[in-house]
């Protein structure tokens, strides 16, 4: 056995002991997400990001069209 791998693996366990406890530490001190009640309805919902332009229809496209165009691109920037 060569001789570093002792102190080596001594300092890999006292790394992970050190890691897992500075974890642990952070963890309790961390703040809990707190999601509204039926009597706490907030005006303004901070997850709801979807906008009339989002939902809004479009134009359906040509798929076979489309396909060539992007195998024309990709062939014209290979050379």
């Amino acid at each position: 056995m060569p001789d570093y791998q002792l102190p080596a693996s001594i300092a890999l366990v006292v790394a992970a002991a050190t890691s897992a406890t500075v974890k642990l530490a952070a963890s309790k001190q961390e703040g809990k997400i707190k999601l509204q009640g039926p009597e706490g309805e907030q005006e303004h919902d901070p997850f709801n990001v979807t906008t009339p332009e989002d939902v809004a229809p479009g134009e359906p496209i040509d798929g076979p069209q489309f396909w060539s165009r992007v195998w024309f691109h990709l062939r014209s920037s290979e050379m």
